[in-house]
């Protein structure tokens, strides 16, 4: 059954009808769809890296997250604490992912004293800075 299938199969919950369980493949269309569109098209440059890395986070393309995530981080001046430990918990996380422990070690050492540490946010980024750590620390020793 396909994406929308599943949605209509499930109009009847509306307030929890949502594309979280869809394929990166199911997703492509729809975000393909939004990035060719006249909205995204006239948007300024900073909101469209935005839309760039929520697409890229929704269609699980890590070299995508960190590319977008790293033009979110240089060009934007103010971030909430809340916004920029999404975009720094997305990165990391991606460039993990992709076997980038140093950088992502970096990143989470450079902007920690910044983010958002509250209940939701403290153990992932705990556990993402160990890893990064951890990582990092054991390709600099050969291990």
């Amino acid at each position: 059954m396909g994406h929308l299938g599943r949605l209509v199969q499930r109009r009847h919950e509306p307030m929890t009808a949502d594309v979280s369980d869809l394929t990166a493949t199911e997703l492509q269309p729809m975000w393909q769809g939004i990035i060719a569109g006249p909205c995204y098209r006239a948007a300024d440059e900073p909101h469209r890296v935005w839309v760039d890395l929520v697409a890229a986070i929704a269609l699980r393309d890590a070299s995508g997250i960190v590319q977008a995530g790293q033009l979110v981080l240089a060009r934007q001046q103010h971030f909430t604490p809340t916004e920029l430990t999404f975009v720094v918990a997305a990165v990391a996380a991606a460039q993990i992912h992709v076997g980038d422990l140093r950088q992502a070690a970096q990143l989470l050492e450079r902007t920690w004293t910044a983010l958002d540490h509250s209940q939701s946010y403290s153990l992932p980024l705990r556990q993402l800075l160990t890893i990064a750590q951890t990582g990092a620390r054991a390709s600099q020793t050969g291990s």
